[in-house]
């Protein structure tokens, strides 16, 4: 009988010192994987909720870009020439842009001005656009749709004064990433359509050229441009 307990008491002993063992193990364990936790778990969903947030709460902002501008002033209708056989009327050229405006959650509504520099005339627009933006927490994607007034600026080999004036209508998408709520870089594609009149000059000052006197009569085409450009912008 004596031996039966203390053969219970070292049981016990046993069992005791077994389950201190074992809660201390799936302590050390549950520590460890809060550790991982901390350390490598990405973000969770409430970090990009906030930043979505801090894009819906904006209300003014400003850009500035630089790209690349395809124009063919002729390409798609020609009721008569803008220009004469010496002037190139396609070309490629760099283009920059600022643009400031409002934003309303999902929607923002802003002037832009555009200038594109090309070897035998510069292209200059100022309008009204407007864009739909899709909030993705850093990340920014919008579809845009703008239209306004376009206008030549000098016109190269011309003793003469030309003004050749018109409209743009501009459509582009692109996307934005936000490194804060008030900092964004973002690259962006457009396509637009030009038209452009030019006035004719005064029969009386004929020079004598023929490419010259293509200015007497007046000048109507309906155009395309390309452009392709990165943008930095300030948000409030």
């Amino acid at each position: 009988m004596p031996s039966l307990l203390r053969l219970g008491s070292s049981c016990a002993v046993l069992l005791t010192a077994l389950g201190r063992a074992a809660a201390a193990s799936a302590a050390a364990a549950a520590h460890a994987s809060s550790a991982g936790a901390v350390e490598g778990t990405p973000p969770s969903s409430s970090d990009d909720g906030k930043k979505n947030e801090a894009h819906l709460s904006e209300l003014f902002y400003t850009s500035a870009q630089v790209g690349v501008q395809y124009v063919g002033l002729e390409q798609l209708h020609l009721t008569k020439e803008l220009f004469p056989s010496t002037v190139r009327t396609v070309d490629v050229g760099p283009e920059f842009g600022v643009a400031a405006g409002i934003r309303l959650v999902f929607v923002t509504l802003g002037a832009r001005f555009q200038y594109g520099a090309f070897r035998d005339w510069d292209l200059w627009s100022l309008g009204a656009e407007t864009a739909l933006r899709v909030p993705l927490g850093s990340l920014e994607p919008y579809l845009m749709l703008g239209a306004g007034y376009a206008r030549l600026g000098r016109v190269q080999s011309s003793s003469m004064r030309v003004h050749a004036q018109g409209y743009n209508v501009r459509l582009g998408l692109g996307a934005d990433y936000y490194f804060t709520h008030m900092f964004s870089l973002g690259a962006g594609l457009s396509g637009e359509l030009i038209g452009l009149t030019r006035p004719g000059v005064d029969l009386n000052r004929s020079t004598g050229s023929v490419n010259q006197d293509v200015y007497q009569l007046d000048g109507s085409a309906l155009g395309i441009a390309l452009t392709g450009a990165l943008a930095v912008g300030f948000h409030l």
